[in-house]
């Protein structure tokens, strides 16, 4: 007899395979397989003649089916005789079967796998009548066949004894019915008589024999029955005329031994009784006893709460099993599989769901006063909070369906069905939470108030209707579409496109009504279309206008034409719309060229007036930034208009008079039009070295005062050159001085042959490359690194110049004057580019120094000409024999860089021995140059084996050249680490990917001991090392069970995550991300390719330190604008462990700084939060002149604070005047810029991110902009760097352009320099801001620098691990390479055994706390791993850190936190990302916020929280004020709606037993600290942040609660007797 449960899967067949033995649990197999539920749901389908899917989950314990088991066992023993007569009926429809599937018959099969005694009957005659069915049609062939069938059931009726009366009179009225060969029926008439005459005969003793499934319910019912002397038909039997006392006699005899002997049978919660009717009988034989000498002492208040006790304790079992069940359906999105038989089975476990709603809000006391005292009934309260579980995950996914742009309307109408099923049982819960009795157990049940109920989902679909309606009837052009902002109005039409395509969506909702048909989506495609032509009649009028009119007009023109753009971008998948658009704009751009813009270039060509044609070009390339779908027609039209007209006879004079023309006008477009075209290109290269060429060899080599520094700051400082250099081991540097004559006369060595060598190669480059060549070639042959001599540099560099200017002399060549002033149209490099260069490369700066390479920096400000000293710099190098990384911080600016001078690389053939790029891609390069370091693991982890592919041959000495040294600092590089990852990708891996993926929710199917035994892995095993597939398969379950704890979010059709306040889409959290491609794949929101890309198994390679990677190059070089501003920690850090030991600051060639900026009042308004907006508009109005408006640029802090000023209500009083722009990361390159030459015009006003500070060029050519002082700048926030303040303050005053700056700032923004209410109020008195905030801030600084260094040392030690891998690899040592990978890649599976949330104050001054956390959390994960291992517990434990504020920081920034992690990095990475800042300047913040978020991580395993912090937690009456601050409207919709107190928070955590452990950082805190951690059976303590060892205290503290809660005492003592260092109070 076959016991695969799983059988009838397998056989197509569909032969019956019945096996009563394993469902009542009576052989050899594993007890766990019992399913009370799984029994009710096969009754249903026998109803249904369907076979349903089981869906497996994890069984009872061994302990609770032990129980089960030992009561089932005695029924089936006297079970066993029927199951052989079944198992023959079975092999008879086997063969029936067969036959009738070849002639395409169809015969009824039923699955008897659990097929319930009493139901057989019913199976009977559905397989009856489809033998009547078939009769006729196969009455020969057949015959003996069914002729058989029948004998079977003949013989099985035999066994029919214990069968009911009832149900063998319907047996036999269906014979009747069938027209068989009479005398066949007549047989089994007289059996089934026989068999009724016997029940009737064992009448008396019937309920003592073998009736299946005995329950209380049949008890009661027979005692009721008999009680009450009603002498009727009971279960198909007549009573004889036994005496009524005697028959309620034998059966109170009866009833009480059943009560006393057996415990409770489970199959009565199938029964579908509600708790109130069980009550109802036990009170029932509660008055029964007094009425009944038999009955006396039976029914006892105590042996009735007994019963209830018992009853109570089996519907625990039954309710975890449907909510077990429930559960697969409601926490993912695969309720799209539900169909009507499916329906019917949430219907049941809903039902089962209700039993106990019934039982907690009838007998609430009862069932609470059990929960309390007996362990055996403790998981109930838990199974309540599943179900709250469950009823949030309904609603979760419900919103998500509603939040996605293409609803997936399978998914939400089955959604709706699950909800509407469980409607009753979601209102009694939430009644029963709601109860007056409860009220002490509030803090766990009000949680269900936030879950939704069908009729509210219902109610919020049609309130979606209603509005999506109203939405679609909007006119299109309005305010927000007509602004400048393209942000707003795309924002417009995306919502009108969503409302749209909602409606059609909706239209297939089940439970709404919803009237948008096809007619009324015809007749709203209609309506767009009307309000399109609108907007293209009134485009077409303006265009009429263009481009005479003025540039306000032009920009409203653009806003009307920016309509049409919009339309097309948002409406893609409406056809009709996309093509008119289409058909729209094509007219506006074909009218406009041919009947204006090619009628007014030509005409220029046939003209000899160049002042007309210098207005007609100013007037179109106004339009290039103006309207920007002109941009490209009109540039390229202009160009060619000038082509044409240097073509001509005498053109080359036309361009002449017309460039004069263009270089006297004062308007901003002429300079657009000398810049941008070629023709005038020359005029550009003169007008810069009539600059340039003002600025003498002697002016850089003076030593005269600056006397604006002087006169401004007090500081004397020459205005010339200075040099600096590090003596002995003092990090400050010593100014040295310089020989001017020694300078003067290599300079002039250098100019001499420079002029010499341009002189006479102009027309023949090649010699000069020939002469290199042959230099090189000399400088190759030498048997040692070869030293230049200091006149072969100076050469070399005139060579490279010479070359460079030769290459840019087609000016030059053109033009026909044959006076000096020829020689102004060539390229040339002016005095502070060759000083530069010369100290860059060691050529002597006085007697003492030597002809020697050393590690040299030289600041030379922007706009100066860094690009070309950097490349002739590197050019020289190679030569000398070394080969150049040079690192930029911006991918763009290192790429335009390279591409500038390739061909100048490639004319010296050096471009294989120069490499331009980012940190990553110079570490990358560095890492991999000996051998590939990717490619040799992967064939370590595919084969075992390694080739070296990449040898080379003896390496080059290596410089480092560095863009830009201040960014060499920031956190993603300084103290941060570079991590290679080999990929393995192949068809058997992307299978093995998959398997996990569409199993995910099977937990017995995803576990370590499952896969292994798959094919999918087996598969692997061929291609994969099995100990590291083994690891990578520990990772992928862990990843596919937590990816949605890490929230992403779907950006341009890829993954992304917040990064501060920017998507990011290059972030990735290993397998979590690929896991959320499968998912995004399945919601239609990223196209399966990109999935397809990423399935593959990743290793790492290592943790290499970027802060060790420049120590690997024989020299660093660098080049800097920023050089003046380092702190005193950053000079040290680069004399110290880069031993920089020269500096050299060149001077400007544009002489004095024309910035305005003083440290007064006027130039710096420090304000309150309640102010801020107000007072930077304010100080955006004061630039306004008498008619004109200068240009204003607004730098703020982060994104979120500019988009917050842009709708504040205070910045609408400059919304109408003048251009408003946003420049942020999100603009196109295209958008910027064009938004970049917008933001330098007059009555502009641009908004932009700090990150845009750097390396954005705002050039304002405008004069009269100039007259009026300049662009302005106005920066919000007060830079923890002062580089970065340097390079916000250098976006104006530009190359000796007039410009003013000014700084608007948060009082609270400055209390991280230990700024107060007290020191504002003494600046306000002073006068003097910049000289009292920019000390501190420097302060702040370097108290960062210890806990930096600290850092990099930790990560040093697995750099130098990673660093002997690369050695393990170049050197073919395969175990050892091995060994590391498999340390490297090591996972434990998570089990949920210890998870700890660590919630830190992230307000302001709370930065060295979480450095301190940074720096420690690496090594506390070591050590605790490191006793795990020792005590062979191979769980992990696993973190999330989260960091709070306070409300008035708002609900971005209120709480954030990171994933579960088992590995630090993770938790690094996000620490890295949080910035200390905000809170309450009345000292309170929002821990209530943390403690919420752990209660609702409480079903995600969490067990204990650790707070960290300074502050206590806010009162009610504060939050209430706090948040009322914010307004209403910012907590709606937000999981901030509900405000929490920390209290309740705390009697929840209490309840779970999930202590809190406090650290207070301050007196302030103690009291509610202590509070938390009393409530919760936590430990608090102090923690002196200050203190030398404070990151060691820090560190032990929490492993120690770690092992606290994984291993007890003996794990804390182990930790302690390794690690523990000094006394830990």
């Amino acid at each position: 007899m076959s016991r695969n449960h799983n059988h009838s899967e397998s056989d197509p067949s569909g032969s019956l395979s019945i096996d009563f033995y394993n469902i009542s649990h009576s052989s050899e197999n594993s007890q766990t397989d019992f399913d009370p539920v799984q029994l009710q749901l096969d009754q249903t389908q026998l109803i249904t003649g369907q076979k349903q899917k089981q869906v497996r989950e994890p069984d009872f314990s061994s302990e609770e089916n032990a129980a089960f088991t030992a009561k089932m066992n005695e029924s089936v023993k006297q079970n066993q005789q029927i199951i052989k007569t079944l198992q023959n009926v079975g092999e008879v429809q086997n063969t029936i079967s067969r036959e009738l599937q070849e002639c395409d018959g169809k015969f009824k099969i039923f699955d008897g796998r659990t097929i319930q005694f009493e139901n057989y009957s019913q199976n009977i005659f559905l397989n009856l009548k489809e033998a009547q069915k078939y009769h006729n049609k196969y009455t020969e062939k057949y015959k003996s066949m069914i002729k058989s069938q029948l004998d079977q059931i003949k013989n099985l009726i035999e066994f029919m004894r214990n069968f009911n009366t009832l149900e063998v009179q319907m047996i036999m009225e269906q014979l009747e019915k069938l027209p068989f060969e009479q005398e066949i029926v007549i047989q089994i008439q007289n059996q089934i008589e026989n068999c009724k005459q016997e029940q009737v005969q064992k009448q008396n003793t019937i309920y003592q024999q073998t009736l299946p499934a005995q329950s209380l319910k049949q008890i009661v019912e027979l005692y009721v029955f008999y009680s009450k002397q009603t002498p009727t038909e009971y279960y198909g039997m007549q009573l004889t005329q036994l005496k009524i006392q005697e028959k309620q006699k034998e059966t109170a005899n009866f009833v009480k031994n059943q009560v006393e002997k057996t415990e409770l049978h489970p199959v009565f919660i199938q029964m579908n009784m509600e708790w109130n009717e069980w009550t109802n009988y036990l009170n029932e034989l509660k008055q029964m006893t007094c009425q009944n000498k038999h009955f006396q002492n039976l029914f006892t208040d105590t042996k009735t709460d007994s019963m209830q006790q018992d009853i109570l304790q089996k519907v625990a079992q039954i309710i975890q099993t449907s909510i077990q069940k429930i559960n697969v359906f409601s926490n993912t999105l695969e309720l799209n599989q539900v169909n009507n038989n499916n329906s019917l089975t949430l219907t049941k476990l809903y039902d089962n769901l209700k039993i106990f709603a019934d039982i907690m809000y009838t007998e609430h006391n009862f069932a609470l006063a059990i929960i309390n005292t007996n362990n055996k009934t403790k998981n109930v309260t838990q199974i309540y909070s599943k179900l709250l579980q469950i009823f949030e995950n309904i609603t979760k996914n419900f919103n998500v369906c509603l939040s996605q742009q293409t609803i997936k309307i399978q998914d939400l109408n089955t959604i709706m069905e699950v909800s509407q099923q469980a409607e009753a049982l979601h209102n009694d819960l939430l009644k029963f939470s709601k109860e007056q009795a409860c009220q002490k157990y509030d803090a766990k049940f009000k949680a269900f108030t936030n879950t939704k109920s069908f009729t509210q989902m219902k109610d919020e679909l049609t309130s979606l209707v209603e509005k999506a309606s109203s939405n679609i009837q909007k006119p299109f052009l309005n305010q927000t579409t007509l602004t400048i902002n393209a942000q707003d109005r795309d924002k417009f039409y995306s919502e009108l496109y969503v409302s749209f395509t909602k409606l059609q969506q909706f239209q297939q909702v089940k439970y709404i009504f919803n009237g948008f048909n096809a007619q009324s989506q015809a007749g709203t495609i209609e309506y767009f279309k009307s309000q399109m032509q609108d907007i293209f009649n009134q485009t077409c009028e303006k265009l009429n206008f263009i481009p005479h009119a003025d540039q306000k007009f032009q920009q409203n023109f653009n806003s009307y034409y920016d309509n049409l753009r919009s339309i097309k971008d948002n409406f893609q998948n409406i056809p009709e719309l996309t093509q008119l658009t289409d058909q729209y704009r094509t007219y506006i751009v074909s009218h406009f060229q041919y009947q204006n813009l090619e009628l007014k270039m030509n005409a220029l060509l046939n003209t000899n007036d160049m002042a007309n044609v210098c207005e007609t070009l100013i007037l179109y390339k106004s339009m290039t930034i103006d309207v920007p779908e002109f941009t490209e027609l009109i540039a390229n039209k202009i160009d060619q208009t000038l082509k044409d007209i240097s073509a001509q006879n005498q053109g080359a004079h036309k361009i002449i008079i017309l460039g004069n023309y263009l270089t006297s006008s004062q308007n901003q477009y002429a300079k657009l039009i000398l810049q941008d075209n070629q023709q005038f290109q020359g005029r550009q290269i003169a007008a810069r070295n009539d600059i340039t060429g003002s600025f003498t060899i002697e002016d850089i080599l003076s030593d005269a005062i600056d006397e604006k520094l002087y006169e401004e700051q007090g500081i004397v400082r020459p205005r010339g050159l200075q040099l600096k250099q590090v003596r002995g081991v003092d990090t400050k540097l010593e100014e040295v001085k310089f020989n001017k004559e020694q300078l003067n006369a290599h300079y002039q060595t250098f100019r001499g042959f420079y002029e010499f060598l341009v002189n006479n190669n102009m027309q023949n480059k090649q010699q000069i490359l020939d002469a290199v060549n042959q230099f090189r070639q000399y400088v190759s042959q030498q048997t040692a690194q070869y030293i230049m001599t200091v006149e072969e540099k100076i050469q070399l560099m005139a060579y490279i110049f010479a070359y460079f200017t030769a290459s840019n002399s087609d000016y030059f060549q053109q033009s026909q004057d044959q006076d000096q002033r020829r020689y102004s149209l060539l390229l040339q490099p002016h005095a502070a580019q060759i000083i530069a260069i010369m100290a860059l490369i060691g050529i002597p700066m006085n007697e003492s120094s030597w002809n020697i390479l050393k590690n040299r920096l030289s600041q030379v400000l922007t706009g100066e000409g860094k690009s070309i000293i950097l490349a002739a710099t590197a050019i020289i190098f190679v030569i000398m024999g070394y080969d150049v990384h040079c690192a930029c911080y911006s991918e763009y600016l290192s790429k335009r860089d390279y591409d500038s001078f390739l061909e100048l690389f490639t004319a010296f053939q050096v471009q294989d021995n120069i490499v331009y790029g980012t940190f990553n891609q110079i570490c990358e390069i560095q890492i991999n140059k000996k051998c590939d370091i990717r490619d040799l693991t992967r064939q370590l982890i595919e084969s075992g084996t390694m080739v070296n592919k990449n040898k080379q041959a003896a390496q080059r000495p290596q410089i480092l050249m560095i863009d830009e040294v201040d960014v060499f600092f920031n956190k993603d590089f300084y103290g941060n680490v570079y991590q290679p990852m080999a990929k393995i990708q192949d068809k058997y891996v992307q299978a093995l990917i998959d398997y996990i993926w569409k199993n995910k929710d099977y937990k017995e199917k995803i576990s370590l001991q499952s896969i292994i035994y798959t094919s999918q892995f087996k598969d692997c095993c061929q291609i994969v090392n099995v100990e590291l597939l083994l690891e990578a398969v520990k990772d992928l379950m862990n990843d596919v069970r937590t990816f949605q704890e890490r929230e992403y979010i779907v950006h341009n059709g890829l993954i992304g995550y917040k990064d501060q306040d920017k998507i990011s889409t290059t972030i990735t959290y290993g397998y979590q991300t690929l896991f959320a491609y499968y998912e995004a794949v399945g919601k239609n929101q990223v196209k399966p390719e990109e999935l397809n890309a990423r399935k593959c198994l990743y290793f790492s390679c290592g943790n290499y330190s970027y802060a060790e990677i420049p120590e690997q190059y024989n020299y660093i070089i660098g080049v800097t604008g920023t050089l003046e501003t380092l702190t005193n920690a950053q000079m040290e850090i680069l004399t110290q462990k880069y031993r920089i030991q020269q500096f050299s600051f060149i001077p400007s060639v544009f002489g004095y700084n024309k910035l305005d900026f003083k440290d007064s009042k006027e130039y710096i308004n420090i304000t309150s939060q309640k102010s801020f907006f107000i007072e930077i508009v304010k100080e955006i109005n004061k630039r306004k002149k008498p008619s004109k408006l200068v240009p204003v640029l607004v730098f703020f802090e982060s994104r979120q604070i500019l988009r917050q000023f842009y709708d504040s209500e205070q910045f609408k009083n400059i919304h109408n005047y003048g251009q408003i722009k946003i420049l942020d990361e999100s603009v196109s390159t295209q958008d910027k810029d064009r938004i970049v030459k917008q933001a330098v015009q007059q009555g502009s006003v641009t908004l932009i991110t700090k990150e845009l500070g750097r390396g954005t060029d705002f050039i304002c050519y405008d004069k009269s902009i100039d007259a009026l002082g300049g662009v302005h700048v106005i920066q919000t926030f007060f830079s923890d760097e002062l580089s970065e303040e340097v390079q916000i303050k250098g976006r104006t005053a530009r190359q000796s352009s007039t410009g003013s700056y000014s700084m608007v700032l948060l009082d609270s923004g400055l209390e991280k320099y230990q700024i107060g209410a007290k020191q504002v109020q003494y600046m306000h008195d002073s006068g003097k801001y910049y000289s009292e905030i920019d000390p501190k801030r420097r302060a702040y600084f370097d108290e960062q620098y210890p806990e930096m260094m600290k850092f990099v040392k930790v990560i040093m030690e697995d750099h130098q691990k990673a660093q002997d891998y690369l050695s393990h690899l170049q050197k073919n040592k395969v175990m050892d390479a091995i060994q590391f990978l498999t340390e490297k890649n090591k996972c434990l599976v998570r089990r949920q055994k210890c998870k700890t949330l660590l919630l830190l104050d992230a307000t302001l001054f709370m930065d060295k706390l979480l450095e301190r956390t940074k720096e420690k959390i690496k090594t506390m994960f070591s050590n605790v791993y490191k006793i795990l291992m020792k005590k062979n517990y191979d769980d992990p434990f696993e973190m999330m850190v989260g960091v709070y504020r306070n409300y008035a920081d708002g609900k971005d920034d209120l709480f954030q936190h990171s994933a579960w992690e088992s590995k630090p990095d993770g938790l690094k990475a996000f620490i890295d990302n949080i910035d200390a800042k905000g809170g309450s300047q009345e000292w309170q913040e929002a821990i209530e916020v943390g403690l919420n978020y752990a209660n609702q991580e409480r079903n995600n395993g969490l067990n204990q929280v650790i707070i960290i912090g300074d502050a206590p937690p806010n009162s009610k009456y504060q939050i209430k004020l706090a948040r009322k601050k914010k307004g209403d409207n910012h907590w709606i919709g937000n999981e901030f709606e509900n405000p929490c107190y920390y209290q309740d928070e705390l009697k929840q955590l209490k309840e779970a037993e999930a202590p809190v452990h406090t650290l207070f950082m301050k007196p302030a805190a103690e009291k509610e600290f202590k509070e938390i951690s009393r409530e919760t059976n936590g430990e608090s303590k102090a923690l002196n942040i200050e203190a030398p060892n404070a990151a060691e205290y820090l560190q032990t503290f929490i492993a120690e609660k770690i092992m606290q809660r994984i291993g007890g005492d003996d794990f804390v003592s182990a930790y302690r007797a390794q690690f523990r260092q000094g006394n830990v109070k």
